[in-house]
C-alpha cells in the first residue's frame, strides 16, 4: 500500500511540473509568431526584439532544447539577412550543437543550420 502512496506523489510531482513547461512552450512560440510576422514586414528591429525574447524564454526550459535550437536558428537567419554576419555564425553553431545532441546529425534540421551557417561562411569569404 505505500508504494501506492509514492507513486502517486511522484505521478503528480510530473503533472504539476509538466504544465508550466507547456506553458513556458507557449510563450516562446508566441514570440517566435511575432518575430516571424515582423520579419515578413520588413521590420527586422522588431523581428529581432521577438526573436531574441523567445531565445531567452526557451532557455528557461532547458539549454539543449529543440525549442530553443529552432530560435536560435530563426535569430541567426534574421542575422543572416541584416548582414550581421559575425553575430549570426555563434548563434548558428549553438543551434547545430542542440540539434546535432537532441536529434543526431544526419536530422534534416542539423542540415538546415549546417547550410545557413555555410552561406553565412561563404558570404564572409571563409569557405
Amino acid at each position: 500500500m505505500p508504494l501506492k502512496g509514492v507513486f502517486v506523489l511522484v505521478f503528480l510531482g510530473v503533472v504539476l511540473c509538466a504544465v508550466p513547461g507547456k506553458a513556458q512552450e507557449s510563450v516562446v512560440k508566441s514570440h517566435a509568431a511575432e518575430g516571424a510576422k515582423a520579419f515578413r514586414r520588413g521590420d527586422y528591429a522588431s523581428a529581432e526584439k521577438a526573436f531574441s525574447a523567445a531565445v531567452k524564454e526557451a532557455e528557461r526550459i532547458g539549454p539543449e532544447s529543440t525549442l530553443l535550437a529552432t530560435n536560435l536558428n530563426n535569430l541567426g537567419a534574421l542575422y543572416k539577412i541584416q548582414g550581421k554576419l559575425s553575430q549570426a555564425v555563434p548563434v548558428f553553431q549553438r543551434a547545430i550543437a542542440i540539434r546535432e545532441k537532441a536529434l543526431g546529425a544526419d536530422h534534416p534540421q542539423v542540415a538546415n543550420s549546417l547550410n545557413n551557417l555555410a552561406v553565412v561562411y561563404k558570404t564572409q569569404g571563409n569557405l
